[in-house]
């Protein structure tokens, strides 16, 4: 087989090739050729990291002989400071590939949103802050000082449901109390309000 942009897979098929001198000719040979293009990393060109966070790259399956600049030779790493990421490997057919991805910081404010509506319309279904963390330990009462969701919102955000029951919580106003840990360990409270509608 044959990893090559040069050619293409119209190329392949079987050649028949022999030495041939002045007059002299010997036995040809067969030979069948496959063509395989590299199949590349489904990777983008750039990523953005909030400051205190992480960010995944992942190649997929089926790629083996994984080497990120990282040393790490999983299928996916988390980054946590920015610069170029490379990856080499081979892809199912055997080709060598690689890739790198600038991964670009920023300095993201925490963002808490005040509102959400878990109706199944695919937009704001779930409850949960953006910014630079990578734990967000919630906890969430209703008006009665019932404890309804608690969890890590990095993991899976709330739906409006209550943690244990499952069942839909009322439409209301909901306490929250929430720790925010950043990759380097470092810890902040913010505790507020949510309307769930």
């Amino acid at each position: 087989p044959i990893c090559s942009d040069a050619v293409g897979p119209g190329d392949a098929g079987t050649y028949t090739c022999g030495p041939w001198y002045r007059a002299c000719a010997a036995p040809a040979a067969m030979h069948t050729l496959a063509v395989f293009v590299p199949e590349e990393f489904d990777l983008p060109d750039a990523v953005d990291l909030c400051l205190g966070g992480i960010v995944h790259l992942s190649v997929g399956g089926g790629y083996t002989g994984l080497l990120w600049s990282t040393g790490s030779t999983a299928p996916s790493i988390a980054v946590s400071a920015g610069g170029e990421v490379w990856v080499a490997a081979m892809d199912p057919n055997g080709c060598p590939v690689e890739a790198a991805v600038l991964v670009i910081e920023h300095d993201c404010e925490v963002v808490v949103p005040n509102v959400f509506s878990p109706n199944g319309d695919g937009m704001n279904d779930a409850w949960f802050p953006t910014g630079g963390f990578v734990q967000a330990n919630v906890r969430i009462w209703n008006r009665w000082g019932g404890l309804v969701h608690e969890g890590d919102m990095v993991v899976r955000g709330w739906d409006g449901r209550h943690y244990r029951s499952g069942a839909r919580c009322s439409d209301g106003v909901y306490y929250f109390e929430v720790e925010f840990v950043k990759v380097d360990g470092s810890r902040r409270r913010q505790a507020g309000y949510v309307h769930l509608q």
